[in-house]
């Protein structure tokens, strides 16, 4: 069911360098968003790691940013650019151990531009949990994690005005409340196998 939502509109002013990494033309930026975009894309009908609930990727966090929040960046140079922020922002100290908030298959693991320290984790088809900003990265591709595993720190690289976790979720590309699978999972194995005994 679809229901009514409140979201929240904050202004980020950002300096010179931040505007500059955000507003600038860049071919390598260019580049990692169109890889970040296909992967993204992809569906794996044989990705089937995770069933159950997510578990939020950092125990202690103060909360910066919603899923939905509308953003206005303020440049240095006096222009603005509006946004939506497609995850949720966690503030905790650099060096905080952040873990996968499902089992999955690692399938990025690099340093990005804008987003830093970068972990993507293919959990279902079409199904990703996305970590930016990362200090360190503690996997690599093509490793298969388990719910609560490190897999890497709380940093504040790339675009980031503090130490923080962004983390978002997209299903085939799109980005949806990861919070929301941490109360009802996307695949739930109990509620299938009741279905199948009532329909016989």
């Amino acid at each position: 069911s679809i229901r009514p939502r409140s979201f929240v509109s904050e202004r980020i002013a950002l300096n010179s360098a931040m505007t500059s990494l955000r507003a600038e033309p860049d071919p390598r930026k260019d580049e990692e968003s169109r890889i970040l975009w296909e992967l993204l894309h992809t569906t794996d009908l044989g990705a089937r790691y995770h069933t159950g609930t997510f578990i939020m990727p950092v125990d202690s966090f103060r909360y910066t940013s919603n899923y939905g929040d509308r953003r206005t960046y303020a440049y240095s140079d006096g222009n603005t650019a509006g946004a939506i922020h497609n995850g949720v922002d966690m503030a905790a100290p650099t060096g905080t151990p952040v873990a996968a908030a499902g089992r999955g298959r690692v399938v990025m693991a690099v340093d990005r531009i804008v987003t830093g320290g970068t972990v993507v984790i293919e959990h279902l088809p079409a199904v990703y949990s996305l970590y930016y900003h990362l200090h360190t990265l503690d996997v690599v591709p093509g490793e298969v994690v388990e719910r609560g595993e490190i897999i890497g720190t709380v940093g504040s690289t790339g675009l980031s005005t503090g130490p923080h976790l962004h983390w978002e979720l997209r299903v085939s590309g799109s980005a949806v409340d990861p919070e929301g699978r941490i109360e009802t999972p996307y695949l739930d194995i109990n509620s299938i196998r009741r279905a199948l005994l009532t329909a016989h």
